[in-house]
C-alpha cells in the first residue's frame, strides 16, 4: 500500500469504551505508524481508547467529556490549525460534532467521518457540512446514511477487518481446558457485549428448547456489559443459571472460537459484526441474525450460498430452530466453515480494510486540499 509522501493524520474518538470501532481505528493506526506516516491522536480523557493508544506509544492528547463544550472545541481547533494534517478522521458521531466544529474554515486536506450505526443519522446536515467523506463500515449502514440525507456521493464502505493470525492461533485443547469442557459436551460460544442490541435476552429464552434436545450442551457469553446482572437473573428464572456461563471480558477469545462446537451472535441490531468474522477465521460453525450488515458478511452473496445458519432478529423460537438446525447438521456445518474461511480471507481480513481506506486517504489528498470525494 505504498503512497507517494508521508500523511499526517489527525484521529478524534470521543468513546468512553473500547468495542469493534475502536479496534479497528486501532489497526489502522498502528500501520500508518509502522509506515512513517504521522499520526495524532485527540481522545476522552479517561476514555480506554486513549489510554490503550498512550500505552503503545502514540501521541495521544485528551480533552473533556465528548469534547463539545467550548474550550475543549477552541484548544482542538488551536491543534488542528498548528497541526495542519492531511487527514481528519472523526471515529463518531460526537467526534464528527467537536472535531467538525474545530476544524471549520482551517487548512486541512480532507475530512473523514467514520459511521457504524445501524440507525438513521438524526442530523444528517452534519455529515453533509462538516465531513468530505463517510465511510461506513457496511452497505447496510450506508443505506442508513442515505436514508438521513448524507448524499450518496459523499458515502464510501470499507468493511471491519480482522488478523488471522491471532484469531488462526487459537488453540481447542487449551480453550476447553479453561471452561472444564468434557469431551462429550458440546459448547456454544458467544462473544458479545451485554447490551440489548446483541440479543441475550433472546437467546436465553431460546436455550429452553435447545437444552431439551441436547442435554450435554453447555453455553458461555464471553464480553460484559450493562445488562450482566439481568441476564444473570434471567437465567436463574427460566431454570438454566447452571448451564449458562457468564465469563466477562476475556482475552483468550481464539482459545474460546476454537473449542467452541457452535458460535452465536443473536443481534437484534448489528452494524456488522467482527466477532463473526473472527468465528468465519476459527472455522466454527456460525448461527446468526438477520439484520444489519450480518447478511453481508454470511448471507449468500454472489451466487454463493449462506456461510451460515440464520433467523430472524428478535425471535427466539426461530433461533433456537437455527441452533438445532445446526447441532444436528454436520456435514451441511463442514461445508459452510470451509466457505466461509474462504470468504473471510477475501474479504475481511485487516489488511483489506488498511489498504482500502488508506486508498481513499491518499485520493482525498491527492484530489483536492477539501471537498467531497468524488465518485
Amino acid at each position: 500500500m505504498p503512497t507517494d509522501t508521508h500523511l499526517t493524520v489527525a484521529h478524534v474518538s470521543t468513546r468512553r469504551d473500547w468495542y469493534g470501532g475502536e479496534l479497528q481505528a486501532y489497526l489502522l493506526l498502528r500501520w500508518l505508524c509502522e509506515q512513517g506516516h504521522r499520526c495524532v491522536i485527540y481522545a476522552r480523557r479517561g476514555g480506554e481508547f486513549a489510554r490503550r493508544l498512550r500505552n503503545e506509544g502514540f501521541d495521544v492528547e485528551t480533552f473533556r467529556g465528548n469534547g463539545r463544550d467550548p474550550y475543549s472545541v477552541w484548544r482542538l481547533r488551536r491543534r488542528l490549525a498548528a497541526l495542519k494534517p492531511d487527514i481528519v478522521y472523526f471515529q463518531d458521531a460526537h467526534a464528527l460534532t467537536s472535531g467538525g466544529l474545530a476544524a471549520l474554515g482551517l487548512d486541512i486536506g480532507a475530512r473523514v467521518a467514520a459511521r457504524r450505526s445501524q440507525y438513521v443519522p438524526r442530523f444528517g446536515a452534519k455529515y453533509r457540512y462538516l465531513c468530505d467523506l463517510v465511510i461506513a463500515v457496511s452497505e447496510a449502514i450506508a443505506e442508513s446514511c442515505y436514508a438521513g440525507g448524507v448524499p450518496r456521493k459523499q458515502v464510501r464502505v470499507v468493511y471491519d477487518g480482522v488478523d488471522p493470525g491471532r484469531v488462526q492461533s487459537g488453540s481447542r485443547e487449551r480453550g476447553r481446558r479453561s471452561l472444564a469442557v468434557g469431551k462429550d459436551d458440546r459448547l456454544l460460544v458467544v462473544v458479545a457485549s451485554l447490551e440489548r442490541a446483541k440479543g441475550h435476552t433472546d437467546l436465553l429464552k431460546a436455550l429452553l428448547h435447545v437444552f431439551r434436545e441436547y442435554p450435554q450442551a453447555r453455553v458461555v457469553l464471553a464480553g460484559d456489559g450493562s445488562l450482566r446482572e439481568s441476564l444473570v437473573n434471567q437465567a436463574r428464572r427460566l431454570g438454566i443459571g447452571d448451564r449458562v456461563g457468564f465469563l466477562g471480558y476475556r482475552h483468550d477469545v481464539p482459545d474460546l472460537l476454537h473449542a467452541a462446537d457452535l458460535f452465536i451472535l443473536p443481534s437484534r441490531v448489528e452494524p456488522l459484526g467482527s466477532s463473526i468474522i473472527d468465528a468465519m477465521l476459527a472455522r466454527v460453525p456460525i448461527v446468526t441474525t438477520i439484520t444489519g450488515g450480518i447478511p453481508e458478511l454470511v448471507g449468500p452473496s454472489d451466487g454463493e450460498p449462506a456461510v451460515a445458519f440464520l433467523a430472524p432478529a428478535g425471535d427466539p423460537a426461530s433461533l433456537a430452530e437455527a441452533i438445532l438446525e445446526a447441532l444436528g447438521s454436520p456435514q451441511i456445518c463442514r461445508r459452510m466453515v470451509e466457505q466461509a474461511e474462504t470468504r473471510a480471507l477475501r474479504r475481511f481480513t485487516a489488511d483489506t480494510m488498511i489498504r482500502e481506506t488508506v486508498s481513499l486517504y491518499c485520493k482525498l489528498v491527492d484530489g483536492r486540499r477539501g471537498g467531497a470525494v468524488s465518485s
